[in-house]
Order: C-alpha cells, then structure tokens, then sequence
C-alpha cells in the first residue's frame, strides 16, 4: 500500500491507493481557529442562595485582586450581603474552586447603617457606620471580643480607614438568633462584621491569611466611586468553566 499527497491552497487531499481506486479526503489546514472568548460575568452561575449581582461584582474584584497579587488565600471568597435583613443569613464564604457555600450565617452592620436593614455606609473615622467594598484577610488575634481578625480595605476612599478604624471580623453575643427574635432586628457593633460567636473559629480558619471579602450594597455612591466593580470581562474561573493559571 502506497501514501500519496498533494497540495493545494488550503486543502491537503489525502490519497489511499487501495489497487482499485483512489479515496479522497480533504483536510483543512493554515490558521487555528480563534479560541472562544472568556465566560463574563453573566455566564458564570453564583452559588446556591448568593445573589447573583453580589457575586459578579465580588468575583471581579477577586480576580483582580488575585492577579495583582494582592491575595495569598486564594481559596475561598467571603460575600456579606447587606441587600438582605440582619435577621438573615447574609455572610456566605464560597469555595471558589467548587462554587459551594462552606459557610452561611448572620452578620452584623454598624450601628449607625440602620437598624433592621443597612442603607447608611462609611468610611469615616468615628462614624460607627459599615464601609463597603473589597477587603482582604489579615492576621487573627484574641481580643475584647474574643478570636478576631483584621480586614485590610483595599478600596480608596470606600474602605481604606478600616484599618484606623479598628474593622475586624469577630463574634458577638448580639448576633443570634435569640438576640434577633427578642429585639427584631439583630445586634449592631461600631462597624465590623460581627458574627455568632459559635462560627467565629470556623470562618476565621477559613478565611484567614490574604482572603477577600466583600461587603455588596449597591449604592449609586458605591458603584460610582469603586474601580473594582467596574472592570472589564471576567477570568475563566476553577468550577466555572476553564481554570485560572
């Protein structure tokens, strides 16, 4: 049996002589054809129970924050959610690698945001009010409230001043259920995300060590003001369709 080929623009015929007759196949060559475009954020499904406009604003910032090197903790993503009542769970810490919520539970604003709802955002000194935008996980360390951990605000003008404003992750008494059914609406701290003292070890194991965070409002004055929102197009993410480098 014989191989024989021939060119032309574009074709490569591949000829079979099989001793009787001569069969034919053409075979496309040149260029490889362009590779489809990356998922946006609107093709990339949000967890189980995350609001979906919560989550495509908190991936971009993830995915930013995680290309310029600014996360360590690249494993999970922590979404506070103060659309929602405090009397919900609206603190979600999502395994970004499956999409699979580890953790949902309460969490508190400040208590000059509002009372049930939160519609009032700071970053001011003093104000006793919660800031919005993207953070990232620092050290944990026991404090007046117990296990805490600080949150670095990575947003200029939003959220910079957590720092100088003492904003740290930590449990409260005020955060439970019980709190919650007796006043109607859950306890408020000076700004930080408090959490039921009974999760506080396990979300703080978590997420500690240069994970993100992102407390959403959509607040015209927000979503004006943050770069990180406002990026163009979206990543392939792990469990989202094609992995990230």
């Amino acid at each position: 049996m014989k191989l024989y080929s021939m060119t032309v623009p574009a074709i490569v015929l591949l000829s079979l002589y099989t001793g009787k007759k001569t069969i034919s196949t053409p075979v496309i060559v040149g260029k490889a054809a362009a590779p489809p475009p990356a998922p946006t954020a609107a093709l990339i499904p949000s967890p189980a129970g995350v609001n979906p406009d919560a989550y495509q604003m908190a991936m971009k910032g993830y995915q930013h924050l995680r290309k310029v090197g600014q996360l360590r903790n690249t494993r999970v993503l922590t979404i506070i959610d103060y659309t929602l009542s405090s009397l919900q769970k609206r603190l979600f810490v999502v395994d970004v690698k499956s999409g699979k919520v580890l953790y949902n539970t309460y969490v508190a604003h400040g208590m000059n945001s509002g009372k049930e709802y939160a519609h009032k955002f700071s970053n001011a000194l003093e104000s006793l009010e919660t800031s919005l935008g993207f953070y990232v996980t620092m050290n944990a360390y026991e404090g007046k409230n117990g296990l805490a951990l600080r949150l670095k605000g990575m947003e200029k003008g939003i959220n910079d001043n957590a720092t100088r404003r003492g904003i740290v992750l930590h449990g409260a008494d005020y955060v439970s259920v019980g709190y919650g059914r007796q006043k109607g609406f859950m306890g408020r701290s000076e700004g930080c995300p408090a959490v039921p003292k009974s999760q506080t070890g396990p979300i703080v194991r978590s997420i500690l060590g240069g994970s993100a965070v992102f407390a959403y409002y959509p607040s015209a004055q927000y979503l004006g003001k943050s770069k990180l929102v406002t990026i163009n197009g979206m990543e392939p993410v792990h469990g989202h369709g094609n992995p990230l480098p």
